[in-house]
């Protein structure tokens, strides 16, 4: 891999950023009943194309040293991530989506990035936040709520 390898990937990932809203915009966005088919896909891409923009920008910036792919910690990585995503799928429906959802941040937090305990709560905390008010409040989809449902229910959720 070369030491600008993040731009390229970078630039790739936009222009495949741009190819999705592209198409979703082919999809029902948005109407009077709410969010449509193709507002999922079309919030993706825009998603991706940011991440795909700043990585690029910085590893034209500053770029880095080439990794070995299969270095101790880029496996480590690479498998904290895999199993974590196959717990967030198999804990999903019994703790619930926000339990499941803290979590699955926690855990790459901590384990994965090797964040503090502080900025892991934090970073856990504001992504549970963000994702309840995108589902449940914005968009109105029912997610499982798991062992919370006592506390959402009481709450009118």
């Amino acid at each position: 891999m070369g030491k600008y390898s993040d731009t390229i990937s970078g630039f790739l990932l936009f222009l495949f950023a741009l190819w999705v809203c592209y198409l979703s915009k082919g999809l029902f966005l948005w109407g009077a009943d709410g969010p449509g088919d193709g507002l999922f896909p079309f919030l993706a891409g825009v998603t991706l194309g940011l991440f795909g923009l700043t990585l690029s920008v910085k590893g034209f910036l500053k770029p880095k040293k080439p990794k070995e792919l299969w270095a101790d910690t880029l496996a480590w990585k690479l498998f904290s991530y895999i199993g974590s995503l196959i717990a967030y799928g198999l804990l999903f429906p019994w703790l619930g989506s926000l339990l499941a959802t803290f979590f699955f941040f926690l855990f790459i937090c901590k384990v994965a990035e090797k964040f503090s305990w502080r900025t892991s709560f934090v970073f856990s905390g504001l992504s549970t936040c963000l994702f309840f008010l995108t589902f449940n409040v914005l968009l109105r989809v029912q997610l499982p709520m798991g062992l919370l449902k006592p506390l959402l229910i009481s709450w009118g959720f």
